[in-house]
């Protein structure tokens, strides 16, 4: 693993686990934690962190808060947001698995994602790929070093096999696709002439 972390004080925070591998610039993670986790946009901003997740529960519950959405999603339910975004978590036993897709670093899958809508993902694909990424962890553990690159292709090609390949995009679909595109030309020409 890139790194695995435990509360130093577990009888305070309860059963707590987060190990992460790192497949070249995607991260694949497997999180318990008792309690609840809100991110906040501004400070994702101030971090620049906004890349995509997916997250499938393993086992317990949750119910998730976004301003596009709420959910209460149990074991094998993939559910898709942007860390940029303001959202929160409240767990009920839960562990989960979760991938996390760089914006800048895979702009076309990333183009493809920003046109999907956040929240829990629906149809066949999306039950392909929560089945595989929970499975997933367990043949990171037996990884070497050398696999890793080739892991993390294989994620990135299995996330675009099951959501990326669907019927013409929705009018509101493509508003979404049109917003990541000027957030990216935006990013690209921040600081540039060619932005005044």
């Amino acid at each position: 693993t890139l790194n695995e972390i435990h509360p130093a004080a577990p009888d305070l925070l309860g059963p707590m686990r987060s190990a992460n591998w790192r497949l070249g610039e995607t991260v694949v993670s497997v999180n318990s934690m008792p309690a609840r986790f809100q991110g906040d946009a501004i400070q994702a901003r101030r971090d620049q962190l906004n890349d995509f997740v997916i997250c499938v529960l393993r086992k317990g519950r949750s119910l998730l808060r976004h301003p596009g959405f709420t959910a209460s999603v149990g074991p094998g339910e993939p559910v898709l947001f942007s860390m940029d975004e303001r959202w929160s978590a409240c767990w009920q036993g839960a562990e989960w698995v979760s991938v996390t897709i760089s914006r800048n670093l895979h702009p076309h899958l990333a183009r493809g994602l920003a046109a999907l809508p956040r929240g829990p993902l629906h149809g066949r694909g999306a039950g392909v790929l929560a089945a595989a990424l929970l499975a997933l962890p367990r043949q990171l553990d037996m990884a070497t070093e050398q696999d890793l690159p080739v892991l993390g292709e294989v994620v990135r090609s299995m996330i675009a096999a099951c959501l990326l390949t669907s019927p013409p995009m929705t009018a509101e679909a493509l508003a979404r696709l049109r917003k990541e595109q000027v957030r990216r030309a935006v990013q690209a020409h921040l600081g540039s002439v060619l932005l005044t």
